[in-house]
C-alpha cells in the first residue's frame, strides 16, 4: 500500500526567501507529474482554516521529529510561537502510513544540520521530478 503524501499551504503566504522553503513553487507546479509518478500528493489549502484547526494538523505532524531525531520547531514557528507558520509561511508535507492515522515523516525539517525540504524529499522519492 502507497504512503499518504498531505501537502497542507496557502499560496499566497508562502515565504519565499526562507530555505526552508527552496523548490516549494516547482513542487506545487509539478503536482500532477508527481500523481502520474505514483506520489500521490493530497492538496490541504489552509487559507480559511482557524488557528485551532492548523494547530490540530500540526501537533500529530511533528511527532516524527522526537523519534527521528530531527528539527522542525524553528522551521514552523519559534520556540514561543510553536507552528505560527506551519502550512501558512511555510509549506507543510505530511507523510502518513497507508492507514492515515501515523505520521511518518514531515517535511521540511532539519537533521544533522541539514535542512530537508519538501522538494528534497519528493525528488528522492521521484529523482524523475526536479
Amino acid at each position: 500500500m502507497k504512503m499518504e503524501h498531505v501537502l497542507y499551504y496557502n499560496r499566497t503566504a508562502i515565504l519565499r526567501d526562507l530555505a526552508c522553503n527552496d523548490g516549494i513553487d516547482m513542487v506545487l507546479e509539478n503536482l500532477e507529474e508527481f500523481r502520474r509518478q505514483g506520489i500521490d500528493v493530497q492538496v490541504v489549502d489552509t487559507t480559511r482554516m482557524s488557528e485551532q484547526e492548523l494547530q490540530s494538523a500540526y501537533i500529530p505532524a511533528i511527532m516524527p521529529s522526537v523519534s527521528k531525531k530531527y528539527r522542525v520547531r524553528r522551521i514552523f514557528g519559534s520556540n514561543r510561537h510553536a507552528g505560527s507558520m506551519f502550512g501558512r509561511g511555510v509549506p507543510v508535507l505530511v507523510i502518513r502510513d497507508p492507514s492515515g492515522k501515523t505520521v511518518g515523516d514531515v517535511f521540511p525539517h532539519e537533521q544533522s544540520g541539514q535542512l530537508i525540504t519538501i522538494h528534497d524529499a519528493l525528488t528522492r522519492v521521484n529523482p524523475s521530478v526536479s
